[in-house]
Order: structure tokens, then C-alpha cells, then sequence
């Protein structure tokens, strides 16, 4: 569970009015001129729809399924984010561990320190995508 200083690290420029649980059950007092991408307040709407966004694009077939498999929610769950509702904290940190920075770059904008992680996520997805590449070549060079 993440704790108060973990959300601070997160989040450095969002400072929370209430406890973190009551943050990610949208139970939060809001907060001083942002309000934090895990609350129920406004931003939450907006979120849910950037979660079911990101999770259509990229699972464009069998969305649900897919992100079902992926993260251990259960379809009902997930068909509740493709209709636009928010996860819960434990779903969101959940499909930030699934999905990376890119996922949590995209669907809470603003967050200017994730572009080095962004980077480095796909320089290390384009090495993976080299090192299969190459041992390919290796083995049809065996024939």
C-alpha cells in the first residue's frame, strides 16, 4: 500500500487534504488548486475516461478480457473502467504496474518528471525487441 510519502514522491506538486486512503476512496477535502488523480472529485470523471482510452487503444479487440488477464481484476471491473468509472487505488497501481510510465504518463497528464521513464521504458522495450530480433537471425543462420 502506497503510504503518504510514497504519494508525495508520486505527486510532488499535489498536496492531499486528507489521509491517503481517504484520497484514494475519493473521500478527500480536495486539495489546494489541483486535485489528486486518484480522488472521486473532478478529475475523477476525466480520469476513468483516459483510463478506458488508453486500455482501447491499446487493446483495440477483447479489451476487457485482455485487461482482465493482464491486471487480475475481474471483467465486470474492467467494464466499469471502459464506461468511464475511475478504478480504485488498488486497480490504478495495479495498471500502473501492468502498463508502466507510459500508461500513468497518459492518463495523468502533467506529470513532467515521467518523461525520462517514458523514454526509458521504450528504449528497453526496443532492446528486448533487438536482443528476439537478433536470435532470430542467429537461428535461421543455423539452416
Amino acid at each position: 500500500m502506497l503510504s503518504l510519502s510514497t504519494h508525495e514522491a508520486l505527486f510532488p506538486s499535489v498536496a492531499p487534504t486528507g489521509t491517503l486512503s481517504e484520497i484514494g476512496m475519493g473521500k478527500s477535502g480536495g486539495i489546494e488548486g489541483q486535485v489528486c488523480p486518484f480522488s472521486g472529485s473532478s478529475l475523477g470523471a476525466s480520469l476513468g475516461d483516459r483510463v478506458a482510452s488508453y486500455l482501447r487503444r491499446r487493446f483495440p479487440v477483447k479489451t476487457a478480457q485482455s485487461v482482465a488477464a493482464d491486471s487480475g481484476a475481474s471483467i465486470d471491473t474492467v467494464d466499469n473502467w471502459l464506461r468511464g468509472g475511475a478504478p480504485s487505488l488498488k486497480w490504478f497501481v495495479a495498471l500502473v504496474g501492468c502498463y508502466g510510465p507510459e500508461f500513468l504518463a497518459t492518463v495523468c497528464p502533467g506529470l513532467d518528471w515521467l518523461d525520462e521513464a517514458v523514454i526509458a521504458a521504450e528504449k528497453a522495450e526496443i532492446a528486448r525487441e533487438m536482443a528476439a530480433l537478433e536470435a532470430r537471425r542467429r537461428e535461421l543462420g543455423k539452416k
